[in-house]
């Protein structure tokens, strides 16, 4: 009997506990939850453990580089002249350049210059570091991607590729007409030059989207389609060259960072992230180089010294952060005390919040990012109650969990918004 009743108020604590604090009956999540408006804490759970993945380093990242470039950062590709009618196209690395901008930008140039006086076009390259192999690069143009259709041919057995892009990337074509679409897209270096493999069988036509290879020329080969566009004749070829001190400027094409920020929260776009990233390494060395992957990593370093005590360790040789639910909840509660973060982040149910929290109309900005391996929403929220509260929750996924952990979360904000 003794042993039934202790059973019993064993149970019934456990139910208190749970009442108390409804977000400890669910431990698969290491998160943070405060207010934004003190310094009291809300609910904590596993929130030590660090995380390294691509949802935390790209948050973290953009984060810093936000703070390092400011709220009116803006991409700018310009360009120059100098006294002996030579151009100069100063590159700034905007991961939004699209040929229509390079159009544009020509046929502005031709109100302010006399193009019959060209002498030679240059591209000054030097803001940040060319490593394709990377993705880092500041030869960027229509997000450095080239569209492939395959098109099951007349012939019974062959598939055909074709690309309508102006800048054509060498493809090795072995795909043969089957019963299923299944094939394989790699990259095989031949004569030390990269090529795009398709191999498989098709059993129905499709459009999909690839890198390009190669972004410097095919960054100059629309830079020549833009001359001619514009009925710019110039048939000389377009080398790199830094801008001379005392070049003037002419005009010039742009992107904000507010735009550029929907591709990394919204859709989480590599190149977008890379650019930014390395962008704010630059201006961290005041562009007095060009910057690389140490400035941007140096730049990262600083800002977090800057902001967080503690619960992160970077290792900037290794290009390796890892970064705990406080850590990540403190730095964005700094970011939107410093900076107009709020603005930037999305809404419920738009990019990252797709289809999720229609109910929290007006009251929820977050990023949040899932796939196999992890899943991570941080952000603010504004309570039934009308207390504003930021809160960081990451965890780690497999294919089989990750829908179950996504519905946790989607409970423990729930509970948030209803219970404070």
């Amino acid at each position: 009997m003794k042993k039934l009743f202790l059973i019993l108020v064993l149970c019934l604590f456990n139910l208190c506990a749970v009442y108390a604090n409804p977000f400890k009956k669910v431990n698969p999540l290491s998160y943070f939850v405060q207010s934004f408006d003190n310094d009291s804490i809300i609910s904590t759970n596993n929130e030590n453990k660090l995380y390294e993945n691509n949802a935390t380093n790209n948050f973290t990242k953009f984060l810093a580089s936000y703070y390092t470039l400011g709220d009116d950062f803006e991409f700018k590709t310009s360009i120059y002249k100098d006294n002996q009618n030579n151009l100069y196209i100063k590159l700034s690395a905007d991961p939004l350049l699209a040929k229509k901008d390079l159009v544009e930008l020509f046929k502005d140039l031709k109100t302010k210059f006399n193009i019959s006086n060209i002498n030679n076009i240059y591209i000054d390259d030097t803001v940040i570091i060319n490593d394709s192999a990377e993705n880092i690069t500041p030869y960027i143009i229509d997000n450095n991607k080239t569209t492939f259709a395959i098109n099951r041919s007349s012939l019974a057995t062959k598939a055909d590729i074709i690309q309508n892009d102006d800048y054509k990337t060498p493809v090795i074509n072995k795909l043969k007409i089957g019963q299923e679409q299944k094939y394989t897209i790699n990259i095989q270096n031949i004569r030390y030059s990269p090529m795009w493999v398709f191999q498989g069988t098709v059993a129905k036509d499709e459009v999909v989207e690839l890198p390009v290879l190669k972004p410097e020329i095919n960054f100059k080969t629309k830079l020549y389609k833009s001359l001619e566009k514009n009925k710019i004749e110039y048939f000389k070829g377009i080398n790199a060259k830094p801008l001379p001190k005392d070049a003037k400027y002419l005009t010039s094409v742009g992107h904000s960072l507010k735009e550029v920020s929907k591709n990394i929260l919204y859709k989480e776009d590599e190149l977008c992230i890379n650019s930014v990233f390395y962008i704010a390494g630059a201006k961290y060395t005041n562009y007095s180089k060009t910057a690389g992957k140490e400035d941007a990593y140096n730049m990262l370093d600083s800002v977090l010294k800057s902001s967080l005590k503690e619960g992160y360790a970077l290792n900037k040789g290794d290009a390796g952060l890892q970064i705990d639910a406080k850590a990540l909840c403190d730095l964005t509660k700094y970011m939107l005390n410093k900076t107009k973060l709020i603005e930037l982040l999305p809404q419920e149910g738009n990019g990252s919040l797709k289809e999720r929290f229609y109910f929290l109309k007006d009251n929820l900005k977050a990023y949040s990012s899932q796939n196999d391996e992890y899943c991570a929403t941080i952000g603010i929220l504004k309570t039934k109650k009308g207390q504003n509260v930021v809160f960081s929750m990451l965890s780690e996924a497999t294919a089989k969990n990750k829908t179950k952990l996504s519905i946790t979360e989607n409970e423990l904000i729930t509970k948030l918004y209803r219970k404070n």
